[in-house]
């Protein structure tokens, strides 16, 4: 007979898994040897059963008989620590009167027993935690209430981690004597039981898992908190911050609404920058390697460092200014005004700039030789402060003109510029490279007709001149020398290895076979030929500009000013090339940018130069044409597609010191060449250059950081406004960092983009809110045009104001004077409407 398989009941399980909170299990009863067989249930119980099944017998209920057991939690805790409390109240009463405390413990039991000390109370909370921390063997591990992490989670948010340090105190520090991970309370002396920097970062009080940074911009995570289903109002304002920085806050952010570029622009092009550096230095040490390769990464590493140079230089222009307004505030005892801090801070500010200036310079006259050494060009290239022209090997002047080949002295090119003839020849015409800005009326009409009735009429206007005037003038013709000698040593071996500078005299532009403009380039680019006597052709132009030192402009240009861009074509259409070199000089350094020429602005620049000049009888303008105003927006545009800026170099300057040679038959002073060579950089020099570039690069960028001074929030808080202190009625939903000044547009479009966010969260913003300062916000669009009836009427109020009478009449009968037809039209239908 088989054996019954053992079957266990629900009764047994549930005393199986009771069983293991027992102190002592109970002994187990020994099976039963001898099996109870019990017949099996059939449909007729009378009937003999076919099979016999074995099995065991059920377990036996116990009644009422109920065995003591031993359990690890006693049921009267309750009455062990009320016996706790007995032994050891004696010893605390004690040690209470002994620290003057015990009439303030008394009072504590005493509140708490009236029901007056509400047991929520935080500082009540924070108390446990420390009763909690000194009640351990090891502070590792400590466990801190929800309500306490709530708290530390909100002094964190608004304090950050310094307040956390302080009011922790001092904790255990790990010694000889303890293992790593076990520290002792007794070792402690904490004034509050603080979670880490760590625990309280990565705490989240709410559903919602909101980041411990949060950069300026719309807070999504906060939308998510808002119904559906209610109204809001959407307010916003600023409140004042101290000014400061880090390496990753502090710095103004509109998250993407600045006027110029946003902050993460500024930090990616900062990026872009060194990566373009990297980039240099990996391109020139690989070898063999690519000429072309080489000097592309040079280029754009040079243009790199010169637009930095630019940044620090247009900041530069901003600190002088605030300098010499707060030097006129404080007057001259301004050590003792209130504007000295101000004051001091500017100065230092400036001294910073001209250091970084400085070194950006250098970092690129080192670029620059390096191009030369892949180049072959360093014989060419000078670091020194001045150079004797007549050593330079790319540098080729115009004889005199008694020294001039009689068979070249008809050629205005070889005639040399500021000499008799070349005087001569500049009055038999209407125009000049100069003069075409004027000439045709993009200055102003009046200098215009004064240029007009001297070229045209005759007329001999006495042209006063002041003083400064004079000087600058003056300036620029000494310092033109100094421009070829920067052009020859410093931008040449790099940019133009192959090419040298040639002095020109003068071209002539014809139309129609009429002499229309004569034009005196400073100078061009070509190949030249040492050794024989060809008249090399034009492949570059060149234009040099020195201006005078002025406190309300950077010392260089950074964008080539509008009215020379006339007188640059017109360069380049007489030499008939597709490219000029434009050199701004000073002293200190000298930028470079290369203009492409344009073939539909010089022709309205010709045509109209053709309408006033060369008529059968030429009359003079009474006012400006509509093609000068045509030609100026082109202008500006010109400046924008045509002209790039290039580089920033240090100045050189120029003498004519040394020897020189004159060939026969040629019109051009060769000079004596300088064959000196340099030896290649090594590896670690060029690590140098580089290192030193990055470290400039990064200076500058820490220097034109701006500062923010205010903090712009949003706050949505619904209609309601129903005081609750676990779901408050506003929360911020976006924040900005604004410096001193924000002007309207931006501001607009931030508003405009937090109302976009709360619309596609389905947010239902009734309202907005904000005080008079941003009051265009309602009052105008984005057109600036007027929202209200109000605005309407103060616009046409100010408008009509600034009319003279005349000008009112006039409008008046112009505008308000209906025809005849019209009339009828209108009387007619307001009849029908009538009937």
């Amino acid at each position: 007979m088989e054996q019954p398989k053992e079957t266990s009941t629900g009764a047994a399980k549930k005393r199986k898994s009771k069983a293991c909170l027992w102190l002592n299990r109970p002994k187990k009863k020994s099976k039963i040897e001898n099996a109870i067989v019990t017949p099996l249930q059939s449909k007729d119980a009378n009937e003999r059963p076919k099979s016999i099944e074995l099995r065991k017998a059920p377990l036996k209920t116990r009644g009422n008989r109920r065995k003591i057991r031993r359990k690890l939690y006693n049921a009267h805790a309750d009455d062990k620590i009320n016996k706790e409390i007995t032994e050891i109240l004696p010893t605390v009463i004690s040690k209470l009167r002994a620290a003057n405390v015990l009439g303030d413990f008394c009072n504590f039991l005493k509140v708490i027993h009236n029901g007056k000390f509400p047991l929520t109370n935080i500082a009540f909370l924070l108390f446990l935690d420390v009763v909690r921390w000194y009640s351990l063997d090891n502070t590792s591990s400590m466990e801190y209430s929800e309500d306490c992490l709530k708290f530390w989670k909100v002094m964190y948010r608004l304090f950050h981690g310094k307040a956390l340090r302080f009011m922790t105190g001092m904790k255990s520090e790990y010694g000889g004597n303890n293992r790593r991970g076990e520290y002792s309370p007794e070792n402690s002396s904490i004034n509050f039981a603080v979670p880490s920097h760590k625990r309280v970062a990565t705490y989240e009080s709410v559903g919602v898992s909101l980041p411990s940074e949060m950069k300026p911009g719309i807070i999504n995570e906060a939308l998510e908190l808002k119904s559906e289903t209610k109204s809001y109002v959407l307010s916003f304002d600023g409140k004042k911050l101290a000014p400061g920085l880090t390496n990753e806050w502090g710095d103004q952010d509109l998250f993407g609404h600045e006027e110029k570029e946003t902050l993460s622009q500024l930090r990616e092009r900062l990026q872009n920058d060194l990566n373009i550096i990297e980039l240099a230095k990996v391109e020139c040490q690989r070898v063999p390697g690519k000429t072309e390769d080489k000097i592309e990464q040079l280029e754009r590493a040079v243009k790199v460092v010169s637009v930095r140079i630019k940044d620090l230089r247009m900041l530069f222009l901003k600190q002088q200014m605030a300098l010499n307004k707060f030097m006129k505030e404080g007057g001259k005892d301004w050590k003792k005004s209130k504007y000295v801090y101000a004051i001091s801070s500017v100065q230092a500010q400036m001294f910073l700039i001209r250091n970084v200036v400085k070194k950006l310079l250098d970092s690129n006259s080192s670029l620059l030789l390096l191009g030369s050494l892949i180049n072959g060009t360093s014989q060419l290239f000078s670091e020194n402060q001045s150079i004797d022209i007549f050593s330079q090997r790319n540098m080729f002047s115009l004889k005199e003109v008694e020294d001039i080949p009689e068979g070249l002295l008809n050629e205005l090119r070889f005639i040399k510029q500021r000499s008799p003839q070349w005087f001569d020849a500049r009055k038999q015409l209407k125009l000049t490279g100069s003069t075409i800005f004027g000439g045709l009326g993009l200055d102003s009409l009046k200098l215009q007709r004064r240029h007009f009735d001297k070229v045209v009429k005759n007329i001999e206007i006495a042209e006063v001149i002041s003083e400064d005037t004079a000087k600058r003038m003056e300036h620029g013709t000494v310092s033109e020398i100094h421009a070829i000698a920067t052009l020859t040593t410093k931008v040449l071996p790099l940019y133009y290895p192959n090419l040298a500078y040639i002095e020109e005299g003068a071209h002539v532009i014809n139309s129609n076979g009429t002499p229309l403009i004569l034009v005196s380039p400073d100078g061009s680019l070509g190949k030249m030929n040492m050794d024989g006597i060809d008249i090399p052709t034009p492949v570059v132009a060149c234009e040099f500009k020195c201006p005078s030192p002025s406190d309300f402009r950077t010392p260089v240009h950074y964008d080539m000013p509008i009215r020379y861009i006339p007188q640059v074509l017109s360069e380049m259409a007489s030499m008939n090339v597709e490219e000029l070199i434009y050199l701004c000089w000073t002293d200190e350094s000298s930028t470079v940018f290369r203009v492409h020429f344009d073939t539909d602005t010089w022709k309205l620049i010709t045509e109209e130069a053709q309408n006033v000049y060369l008529k059968e009888t030429p009359k003079c303008p009474t006012r400006l044409s509509a093609e000068s105003k045509v030609i100026k927006e082109r202008l500006h545009i010109f400046r924008e597609n045509n002209c790039e800026f290039i580089c920033e170099v240090a100045s050189c300057k120029g003498e004519r010191i040394g020897c020189s040679y004159l060939v026969d038959g040629s019109p051009y002073v060769y000079p004596i060449c300088n064959t000196e060579e340099r030896n290649n950089l090594t590896v670690d020099e060029m690590d140098s250059i580089f290192s030193s570039i990055n470290t400039c690069i990064n200076e500058a960028y820490q220097i034109c950081r701006k500062k923010a001074t205010e903090v712009i929030v949003w706050i949505l808080a619904d209609t309601d406004r129903i005081f609750n202190p676990d779901v408050p009625y506003a929360i911020p939903i976006a924040y900005a960092m604004k410096g001193y000044s924000l002007g309207t547009k931006p501001m607009r479009e931030m508003h405009e983009d937090v109302l976009r966010m709360c619309h596609e969260k389905k947010i239902n913003v009734v309202a907005s809110c904000f005080d008079g300062q941003w009051a265009k916000l309602s009052t105008r669009d984005k057109n600036d045009k007027p929202l209200t009836i109000m605005q309407l009427q103060r616009d046409v109020y100010s408008e009509a104001s600034k009319l003279t009478r005349d000008a009112i009449v006039k409008k008046l009968l112009s505008e308000s004077i209906l025809p005849a037809e019209q009339i009828f039209s209108i009387t007619e239908k307001t009849e029908e409407g009538l009937k």
